[in-house]
């Protein structure tokens, strides 16, 4: 079955539109496919309005719940329950308030209740693997963002990923090709940083990602999974007309 990861806005378009809503559902029913929501959704939609209706949305639509834990090995765990959202410090005391509440009660739980603050070191942390792009090139850049793969040899150091897990993989080579995409006097947002997780998500978790312009059109996806041997990565789309070309739903 193929496994489906929508980008935020995508999931808002369904939320703005009916008449989309409605296809979506068709394709689904057509062809079968899994939708899997993800932390980082979940983190990106928090800040957006109408989210109740975006909780009746998600639970109708989605069939998995996906997080990682721990970038550090080769697993993530998939649920049909959104309680799996929450960090696991505190999801056992949600699952006392949430027990019985169905997916779209949950969901508009969690978004009551759950802070979501963004990765303010993001931008700065970029800026500085930018610049080290700029002034030592590609080599350099991934010493710095893959710095506990690094190895020496008398006076000569590389980067040595055999024992890197794909997820941590995943997750550092993003943040060396967004870095190689930043302009000078570019303003680089706190946005990113979701966005580049969601694009994690559907590199390790996906097989046909329906992701934002920005993202796609810097091919910066294909280019992580050229690193890793026998992955070609999902199957990419910038819209949900896109999607409907490849899926219609008659």
């Amino acid at each position: 079955m193929l496994d489906v990861i929508l980008d935020t806005n995508h999931w808002i378009a369904l939320k703005e539109n009916q008449n989309i809503l409605s296809k979506f559902e068709k394709s689904k029913r057509r062809h079968g496919f899994n939708v899997l929501f993800t932390r980082p959704n979940f983190i990106d939609l928090a800040k957006w309005d109408q989210q109740d209706t975006l909780s009746d949305i998600i639970a109708e639509i989605t069939d998995t719940y996906v997080v990682v834990e721990d970038y550090n090995s080769d697993g993530y765990h998939y649920s049909d329950d959104p309680l799996l959202i929450p960090p696991p410090e505190i999801r056992d005391n949600l699952k006392e308030y949430t027990l019985d509440f169905g997916a779209a009660k949950t969901l508009r739980f969690l978004f009551r209740s759950m802070e979501q603050d963004p990765d303010e070191g993001f931008s700065d942390l970029s800026r500085e693997l930018s610049d080290i792009h700029d002034e030592g090139g590609e080599s350099y850049l991934k010493m710095a963002a893959f710095w506990r793969y690094v190895e020496r040899d008398d006076d000569r150091a590389r980067v040595e990923l055999s024992d890197a897990s794909k997820l941590g993989y995943v997750r550092r080579q993003l943040t060396v090709e967004h870095a190689k995409q930043i302009q000078p006097n570019e303003n680089i947002e706190t946005q990113d940083y979701v966005d580049m997780e969601i694009c994690a998500y559907a590199i390790y978790a996906s097989d046909a990602f329906v992701g934002e312009k920005k993202w796609i059109n810097q091919d910066i996806i294909p280019n992580v999974c050229e690193g890793i041997e026998g992955d070609d990565g999902p199957i990419l789309m910038k819209s949900l007309d896109e999607f409907f070309a490849v899926f219609p739903e008659v």
